[in-house]
């Protein structure tokens, strides 16, 4: 099941991560690959930790994602191309087009609710894309008029990457920033997002055949 409504382009800030994160992943880095984080500057443009609000120096992937630290995604995304981010986004799910400046790694892109559901759908069933539909089945009276038939799955991420991504993505829930929506008795993964106005906050995650994206602004 996916659920996500279809709005109005928005800034998807930090839940952009996983995808420069898969990119490294299916380059053959791992989640204990060490990475610094400290200042960097590309092409004019220095990223600054909101998150964290410091440097912590040297840190794995997995824990640069479950902190979200700005610095490690930009000058990730910028070691294994953004072109080849913009690829894997757009082969789980993503339809708008993909900004490649330097600050896309940081989720500058603007996107839909629905469009990241549907990608983060893939994370969570096997690595399948996903195309999202509204309606499933029509009775009229007891007779089904109309039933949809999804078609067969088109697979778009492969493993290690997959279990590596869902593994990380699990530790953003119990030891980094989406710890205020795990939910006691729930295997969750996701990521949270959050403009550097405050304008905008998301929320995507999954946990067995569900996938949701909540975006407040």
């Amino acid at each position: 099941h996916v659920t996500g409504v279809q709005t109005c382009a928005i800034p998807i800030c930090s839940a952009w991560k996983p995808f420069v994160y898969l990119t490294a992943l299916e380059q053959g880095r791992t989640p204990d690959t060490e990475v610094i984080d400290e200042p960097v500057t590309i092409n004019g443009w220095t990223p600054s930790n909101y998150e964290v609000g410091t440097y912590l120096g040297p840190i794995t992937l997995q824990t640069a994602l479950a902190k979200s630290v700005n610095t490690v995604a930009a000058r990730l995304a910028d070691e294994v191309g953004r072109p080849q981010v913009a690829q894997t986004a757009r082969r789980v799910g993503i339809v708008s087009t993909v900004n490649t400046d330097p600050a896309m790694a940081l989720g500058t892109t603007l996107v839909s609710p629905l469009e990241m559901t549907q990608a983060y759908a893939a994370f969570g069933n096997g690595g399948n894309r996903v195309q999202a539909y509204g309606i499933e089945r029509i009775r009229q009276g007891g007779t089904v008029i109309y039933q949809k038939r999804p078609p067969a799955p088109v697979p778009a991420i492969a493993n290690p990457a997959l279990s590596e991504l869902n593994q990380m993505m699990r530790t953003v829930m119990v030891a980094g920033t989406g710890g205020r929506a795990a939910l006691p008795g729930y295997d969750l993964a996701g990521k949270t997002g959050t403009t550097s106005d405050y304008k905008d906050a998301w929320f995507c995650g999954y946990t067995g055949g569900f996938a949701a994206c909540t975006w407040m602004g």
